[in-house]
């Protein structure tokens, strides 16, 4: 948001004032001989960087520090735009010792912001689009093929999502997505919030058709958000972002049947104390139970590129994770267990008072 001291301001004279305030914070942050310094900075997409260069009179250069300067672009920038033309990528601005300043704006370049954190890409290339939006006549080349790459993308993620709300419609009646997150009532009542992403299409398994995973709870009731503020979904939280982070493919590792998934609980976990234990250090524990069937929910989702397999997530009690760990999840415990949890009532096993089957 533009600083309200330049607000009302026509966009000439706020230009000005803003150059004068950059040029002064300039001079004011230089110590030590010098003969002229530059400042150039990009910004594109919410993305910035910044070069302040001082020259000294025998024509050496150093590398000076003035961040005021490179915050005030970002005002510059703004009323700087034009609906339709956009705005600067870059700007150098050049202050002389004796008073002299020039500035220079590039509306056509592609910016420098390659770096391991920085890039000029499809979806930062939306991101200014949204911004400082330019007609297609103001669109440099590189600018417009960006943009439409990332239409494509974006048209095609949506496809996606809306083949896979078709899918789910067929399990129960499923909300919108939120946070790849979504929230499906069952045919018998019983809701299950599902992930939403592990079957898109990815560069890192082609042909893959993917899976989701979900978990039942008779505590997810109301809306989404609702439903994710209930304790069990703090274990299926995690369990998406250790999912995400090694990117674990959960059809392979139950294929032999259920596993335990343990995890150290953070501070504003509220899972109850009867579904807590220790380890060996005493730390406290959590407990997942990954791999378990639930009536109403079938193995698999016909997907376009192949059955998207649903894998079943629920709370595991401490005596049902410590047995598994004490055979080491061999596959006639996991059998066990799963077999104990398949004589539970639907209500029973989605239920915050579940008994332990071991």
């Amino acid at each position: 948001m533009t600083n309200n001291r330049w607000v009302g301001l026509p966009p000439l004279q706020a230009q000005s004032e803003i150059i004068t305030e950059m040029s002064r914070s300039m001079i004011n942050s230089i110590i030590g001989d010098w003969d002229y310094a530059t400042y150039t900075i990009a910004l594109f997409g919410g993305q910035g960087s910044g070069r302040f260069s001082v020259v000294d009179s025998d024509g050496n250069a150093r590398l000076g520090r003035d961040r005021a300067t490179f915050n005030l672009a970002d005002h510059l920038k703004r009323v700087m735009f034009v609906d339709g033309r956009g705005s600067w990528f870059t700007m150098t601005l050049t202050v002389r010792n004796g008073g002299v300043v020039d500035v220079a704006f590039d509306y056509e370049g592609k910016p420098d912001l390659e770096s391991r954190v920085l890039g000029v890409t499809a979806y930062s290339t939306s991101r200014e689009q949204l911004q400082f939006h330019r007609d297609r006549e103001h669109q440099p080349d590189w600018y417009a093929a960006l943009l439409d790459e990332f239409i494509e993308a974006e048209q095609a993620r949506l496809d996606v999502w809306a083949a896979r709300d078709k899918l789910w419609a067929g399990v129960g009646q499923s909300g919108e997505v939120s946070n790849s997150h979504r929230l499906v009532t069952l045919h018998s009542g019983i809701s299950i919030i599902a992930s939403d992403g592990y079957s898109n299409p990815s560069p890192n398994h082609p042909g893959d058709p993917g899976f989701e995973l979900f978990m039942p709870s008779t505590l997810f009731a109301g809306d989404l958000d609702k439903a994710r503020s209930a304790w069990p979904f703090k274990g299926l939280n995690y369990l998406i972002m250790l999912t995400t982070k090694r990117d674990l493919d959960w059809p392979s590792l139950v294929v032999d049947g259920l596993r335990r998934q343990t995890y150290v609980p953070n501070i504003v976990n509220d899972t109850p104390d009867d579904w807590r234990s220790a380890d060996t250090d005493g730390d406290d524990l959590c407990g997942l139970l990954v791999g378990v069937r639930f009536p109403g929910v079938p193995d698999t989702l016909d997907g376009p590129d192949g059955p998207i397999k649903l894998i079943g997530v629920i709370p595991a009690r401490p005596a049902e994770w410590q047995y598994l760990d004490s055979l080491d999840g061999s596959a006639e415990a996991a059998a066990r267990v799963a077999t104990g949890l398949a004589q539970l009532d639907p209500v029973v096993l989605a239920s915050p008072d579940r008994p332990s089957v071991i």
